[in-house]
């Protein structure tokens, strides 16, 4: 009987490390998730049908980091004091340095990338 719980609750383990996720199609959200994605530390597969849109994703991503990393010094500044302790913890878990965060980044016309992540997004 403890054998069978043990192995029903195995088999209702799941492994939530995500490490490589996919994500279809490079439109405004499919930028907005790649990079949230990369700065959190994963591996992002872009894949689109259109390699012209392809092509400017990782300037488009670029920007948008560096944009982010603009806004969030003038919100610090602003920032009410009963906050800064967590906005700190928060900003030191992200990846704020583009060519960092871009390291992770690989784009395809083709879906086969999707066979080898964790999880795709739409």
């Amino acid at each position: 009987m403890e054998q069978a719980l043990a192995t029903a609750n195995a088999r209702k383990t799941v492994d939530k490390t995500v490490g490589n996720v996919g994500v279809i199609g490079a439109g405004v959200m499919g930028l907005g998730l790649a990079q949230n994605l990369l700065q959190t530390g994963h591996h992002v597969h872009l894949v689109d049908v259109d390699a012209d849109v392809l092509s400017r994703a990782e300037g488009h991503i670029r920007n948008a980091i560096r944009l982010q990393r603009f806004t969030s010094k003038a919100r610090a500044l602003t920032a009410p004091v009963r906050h800064a302790a967590h906005a700190t913890r928060a900003r030191e878990q992200w990846i704020t340095n583009a060519d960092e965060a871009l390291a992770s980044l690989s784009r395809s016309i083709d879906m086969e990338p999707m066979s080898t992540v964790d999880f795709v997004v739409e």
